[in-house]
């Protein structure tokens, strides 16, 4: 839940009060903290946890996407386009990544 919550701050950062992003901070520490945690059956939560990490640009997010990658293998991600500065599905394999 905390992850949906930071997602939307980190989609609408430009639009958030001090409050917010102090709210947004604290989220963003607590997926650091915890994603590591989630059940190996359940790769919609790291997937977010690593999307979340992603986004906040945190130290950790590649060691996610590793872990996401390890544990699951073929999939995607979402990859933020520079010319058009949207994000579009990026696919990978697990010998490419």
């Amino acid at each position: 839940m905390t992850a949906f919550v930071v997602l939307a701050f980190l989609e609408n950062r430009r639009h958030v009060s001090a409050r917010q992003r102090n709210a947004m901070n604290r989220g963003i520490s607590y997926v650091a903290e915890s994603w590591r945690e989630t059940d190996e059956d359940s790769p919609y939560a790291l997937a977010l946890s690593a999307y979340v990490l992603q986004l906040a640009d945190h130290p950790q997010k590649g060691v996610a996407f590793q872990l996401l990658d390890s544990r699951y293998g073929r999939g995607f991600f979402f990859k933020k386009n520079k010319n058009t500065n949207l994000f579009c599905r990026q696919y990978w394999e697990s010998s490419t990544y």
